[in-house]
């Protein structure tokens, strides 16, 4: 299924006018009031002639659901010039219910956000996050489209640092738990690696803190891979532009290191044959950071086997 949207990767529209939607277990009547909703949103736009184009691109929408009323759907639409619509597996679907996820979701864009969409349906690796108040326990999944209550419990008498030990050491050493909340059990915490917020944050901050944490470590990467250009016994290992280029093309590549906008350029231009080694996507936290150094080599260096 996911294959289909391939199809759609290089479609581009003015305004914004692309829209990706996902929706399950939804009537059409639903779909049809929540689009209706939009449209009324669409009335505060001042451009007449964007506001008009986006109009009539949801109202199409609108005539195409009414076609067939009665009716549940579970699929991917993706509304453009034309209509399409691709019908969500039984696996898609139980994903999205077990995380909660809302039966109806919006995207727009230039392009159509197929991105978002593969990593709702297929991204199934977890941040996780223990959220403690007083002496109830909640364990969350998180990542960067949905979350889920993994467990859930309340007790004056438990040893979090012990439950943590006991269930979540690999995540404590690969940075993938926070603790978060207002509680005494909080207070007594002291591992290695463990993010600890002794106040309350959402689960979108505190999944922003992980992000931020797992780039610290690739800045770590690739300040190693700056250091061996410096060095003579190691800098031939380092590629760069055309170097680089040719370095892909005779598999000589063991990983790169690359900004966003590069790496969609990378993978427009270059045959995913190719593109058999790590990715490593950088973004700059600081300014002068090796994030921004980067970015001053064109976004993109690559190191080889030998």
């Amino acid at each position: 299924m996911l294959e289909q949207l391939k199809e759609y990767k290089n479609i581009k529209d003015k305004f914004e006018s692309l829209y990706t939607f996902v929706v399950y277990d939804s009537s059409i009547d639903k779909l049809v009031e929540f689009l209706f909703q939009k449209l009324k949103i669409l009335q505060k736009i001042n451009d007449n002639v964007r506001k008009k184009y986006l109009n009539d691109r949801l109202y199409s929408l609108i005539l195409y659901l009414k076609n067939d009323q009665n009716r549940t759907i579970n699929s991917i639409l993706l509304l453009g010039k034309d209509i399409n619509e691709i019908p969500l597996t039984k696996n898609y679907i139980s994903v999205l219910k077990e995380c909660l996820v809302p039966e109806i979701i919006i995207k727009n864009g230039e392009y159509f956000d197929l991105e978002y969409v593969t990593l709702l349906l297929t991204d199934l690796s977890f941040y996780k996050i223990i959220n403690v108040n007083n002496n109830k326990m909640t364990v969350h999944l998180v990542n960067s489209t949905k979350s889920k209550v993994f467990f859930e419990n309340e007790s004056s008498n438990f040893n979090l640092e012990e439950y943590i030990k006991e269930h979540f050491m690999q995540d404590v050493i690969n940075k993938k738990l926070l603790v978060k909340g207002s509680s005494s059990h909080i207070k007594k915490l002291k591992m290695d690696n463990l993010l600890i917020f002794n106040k309350n944050i959402t689960n979108e901050e505190a999944f922003e803190i992980f992000e931020k944490e797992e780039m610290k470590d690739r800045h770590k990467l690739l300040e190693e891979c700056f250091q061996m250009m410096k060095n003579e016994k190691t800098k031939d290992k380092v590629l760069l532009g055309k170097e680089l280029k040719e370095g892909i093309k005779n598999y000589m590549i063991k990983q790169v290191f690359c900004t966003s906008k590069v790496l969609e350029t990378l993978k427009k231009n270059v045959p995913s044959q190719y593109l058999n080694f790590p990715i490593v996507v950088i973004k700059s936290l600081n300014k002068g950071d090796v994030g921004d150094q980067l970015d001053e080599l064109n976004g993109l260096i690559g190191l080889t086997y030998y």
